[in-house]
């Protein structure tokens, strides 16, 4: 599978002829040969997560792609007269070539408690995508997409999260909000945190990995 990360959150994701599109929220400019796309997934309801005019440029050129999201983005694509299936609990779904599965978690607590429903979404094995939120899987996967900056981050937890999880790839990820130094610092402690065999690998905006399967 190939991802390629775009600006802060957002991933796109090809398998075979399968492609699907994770969360291009405001942050994200879209490219200007606007990608094929037969899935797009949006994992919560914040604005860089989510955007209605991304999302209209999506399917102004793929009119048959399917949307999953959380029910309150749902409500707001249905004002916009877009269709977008609910998922409020744990769902397995066949998506093409990928068989993805999305779980409704608390977002992490920014202050107080959580502010809104998050999805994470495994993609078979080669993908774990938490959104804003340290909910752990039993699973090892090919790639953690790691976030790396928000309101709610902290990097000791951050890094408390990737050691529960198993993977070969942690990629960081949700990174809008660090200049390149803060990069370089966010980096520089989770890699000198990273004690197994693990590599750590950081995409530009554009630039693109390949997995295994």
């Amino acid at each position: 599978m190939k991802i390629t990360k775009y600006a802060h959150a957002c991933l796109y994701l090809e398998k075979s002829s399968t492609k699907l599109i994770i969360d291009p929220g405001a942050f994200t400019t879209l490219p200007e040969e606007i990608p094929y796309v037969d899935f797009i997934i949006i994992t919560e309801e914040h604005f860089d997560h989510f955007d209605v005019e991304n999302i209209k440029k999506l399917l102004s050129v793929n009119q048959n792609a399917q949307i999953y999201s959380t029910e309150a983005v749902a409500t707001k694509l249905a004002d916009a007269d877009i269709e977008c299936e609910s998922i409020v609990s744990t769902t397995e779904k066949n998506l093409g070539d990928m068989t993805v599965t999305l779980t409704p978690t608390d977002h992490a607590v920014v202050y107080g408690s959580s502010p809104c429903t998050s999805l994470t979404l495994k993609v078979n094995n080669h993908l774990y995508y938490p959104s804003d939120t340290y909910a752990l899987i039993p699973d090892e996967v090919e790639v953690l997409a790691l976030p790396t900056s928000g309101p709610w981050f902290k990097v000791s937890e951050s890094i408390d999260f990737m050691k529960g999880i198993k993977s070969e790839v942690v990629m960081p990820t949700h990174n809008a909000l660090n200049s390149e130094q803060g990069n370089k610092v966010t980096h520089n402690f989770i890699t000198n945190n990273i004690t197994d065999t693990r590599e750590f690998t950081h995409l530009g905006e554009g630039e693109s990995m390949e997995t295994e399967g």
